[in-house]
């Protein structure tokens, strides 16, 4: 997927495609903030063991994005919040192991923007297939 492909959508919801380590891929030469204006507001990542990126190697200019859920998403590492602006307040739902391994990770993070519910894994992700 490419941000120019993203139009109105407004949720992107993976589950459980193992070998998937990004969702976004920007275009070569392409403008980093393309996505800046999409309707993107809520990311739900489940059970993606490879995932490492949302955005590639670039932070996520997504004004819109009020929303990230993660579960079973162990490498992933999210540029995402760095990129945010506006006076959105960004929720994301997860397990507390993942979000202190992020906080850890980035400790520039603007905590204002940012509110984190831990949640437990849901049914559908801790039964087998």
């Amino acid at each position: 997927m490419t941000p120019n492909s993203l139009g109105n959508l407004e949720k992107i919801c993976v589950r459980r495609c193992e070998n998937m380590v990004g969702i976004i891929q920007p275009a070569e030469g392409a403008n980093p903030r393309a996505i800046a204006h999409s309707s993107l507001s809520e990311l739900v990542l489940v059970d993606l063991q490879n995932l490492r990126s949302v955005y590639g190697r670039q932070e996520l200019h997504c004004e819109k994005l009020t929303k990230i859920r993660v579960w079973n998403c162990g490498l992933l590492r999210l540029p995402v919040l760095q990129g945010v602006r506006g006076d959105n307040v960004i929720e994301i739902e997860g397990e507390r192991k993942w979000w202190d391994d992020f906080r850890r990770q980035n400790p520039g993070i603007d905590i204002c923007s940012v509110r984190f519910k831990e949640a437990p894994v849901p049914s559908e992700v801790s039964s087998s297939p």
